[in-house]
């Protein structure tokens, strides 16, 4: 789950698992989640709760990131031949 994760924050993607989702409306963050995900012996199905946020934290509005400005920038060209 640690590397899905990883995945999500680095590509921007939205979140489509029901148990990170509801992790993050638990409360937990990227760098919370990252952290205890990151301890031998936790799991997503027995994470301690989320720490209270701190001043500076930025908190998720919906679940994901936002996406990048150019979706199609590297897209090969494509074309149906007739």
């Amino acid at each position: 789950m640690l590397a899905y994760l990883e995945m999500l924050e680095k590509n921007h993607w939205n979140v489509q698992s029901k148990l990170l989702k509801a992790q993050f409306f638990r409360g937990h963050l990227y760098n919370s989640l990252r952290s205890a995900l990151s301890k031998l012996r936790i799991t997503i199905n027995n994470l301690p709760p989320p720490p209270p946020l701190q001043s500076g934290d930025s908190v998720l509005i919906g679940i994901g990131l936002h996406p990048k400005e150019d979706l199609g920038a590297n897209l090969p060209e494509f074309s149906l031949l007739v």
